[in-house]
């Protein structure tokens, strides 16, 4: 550790909460910053809506968050969580958090508190299983959990009604919950680099799911009963399943199911039809882990964030030198 470059460190920090503040910004952007702890004056803050906070050092989460009441975005992703945050609970009015690439081993039943979240991603982290408290999030549409150690869905997750972008790539599962048609909204469900050995007859029922991801599953049947019951799903993804037998080509009958195998003979008005749904290509490929990331630096609320101009705010910072 550098104790210069931690203290230069320290000064950045200083300076753009000090800047918040004067501004009343709405976007905090503290990316980077060697944070091990927040800073006390960051809960002076009162006018953030969002906090970015990741790439650092973080373990914890101090109650005192809770005095930003307009925050609706936070993103902790790549800092050091390896519990959930217990603060988070605090921010009862919060939309989208991203914890992914943390070494989170459970997401506590305090995610009950978050009653307005909208978007939360927990991809890469280890996580082997969701709290039955997931369902008290009834506003959440886009949920993403992939690369974890999961092998069960909880039973609550049929309540999410709202629940339009469900991506668990890269887990354990093998089955999911009965009655998992309930999830009524759904229109992308990734399930790549699962442990299914066959597709889930559930999928017939849930009329409004469009792109069905199983990719790198263990399904060895292509079982086009099934499938024809299907033609609602706009695109299902199959490759690198082991399947056995492939059907030969004819016509257009799984022109939905791709697969390297399966090679089809369309006529041109056919191409076209598909395209034309009004779930359209942008829900077509899953979301990354940095699309709250995204959803913030997009946002026409705040520019970007202030340069360094220390001559500028050195009466204000003064008071941080011998307090470090």
């Amino acid at each position: 550790m550098n104790p210069i470059y931690d203290y230069v460190q320290h000064l950045q920090v200083m300076f753009v909460i000090e800047k918040a503040i004067q501004s009343k910004s709405k976007r905090i952007g503290l990316r980077d910053s060697n944070l091990y702890e927040l800073p006390k004056e960051l809960f002076k803050c009162l006018d953030a809506e969002m906090l970015l906070l990741q790439m650092n050092k973080l373990k914890t989460i101090p109650d005192s968050i809770g005095d930003l009441k307009k925050l609706w975005l936070i993103c902790l992703d790549n800092n050091d969580f390896d519990e959930f945050p217990v603060g988070l609970k605090q921010l009862s009015q919060l939309k989208a958090l991203n914890l992914c690439n943390n070494p989170l081993k459970e997401i506590s039943s305090n995610i009950r508190e978050l009653k307005n979240l909208t978007t939360l991603w927990v991809n890469n982290c280890k996580l082997k299983n969701l709290p039955e408290e997931i369902s008290m999030c009834e506003l959440l549409d886009s949920f993403g959990a992939r690369n974890n150690q999961i092998t069960q869905l909880p039973n609550s997750i049929i309540k999410l009604h709202n629940l339009r972008w469900l991506t668990l790539e890269g887990n354990n599962l093998s089955f999911l919950p009965e009655e998992f048609d309930k999830l009524r909204a759904l229109i992308h469900l990734n399930l790549n680099k699962n442990l299914f050995k066959s597709i889930p007859e559930v999928f017939i029922k849930m009329k409004e799911l469009r792109f069905l991801y199983m990719e790198g599953n263990h399904i060895t049947e292509f079982d086009e009963e099934l499938l024809e019951n299907m033609k609602h799903i706009l695109k299902i993804y199959l490759a690198e399943n082991p399947i056995e037998k492939i059907p030969p080509v004819q016509n257009i009958r799984f022109s939905n199911v791709i697969y390297p195998q399966l090679i089809y003979e369309q006529p041109e008005e056919h191409q076209s039809s598909n395209e034309s749904d009004s779930s359209g290509n942008d829900w077509d490929s899953s979301m990354d882990s940095d699309e709250i990331e995204m959803m913030a630096s997009s946002s026409e609320s705040e520019e970007d964030e202030p340069e360094f101009e220390f001559d500028e705010f050195y009466p204000r910072l003064a008071k941080y030198f011998l307090t470090y």
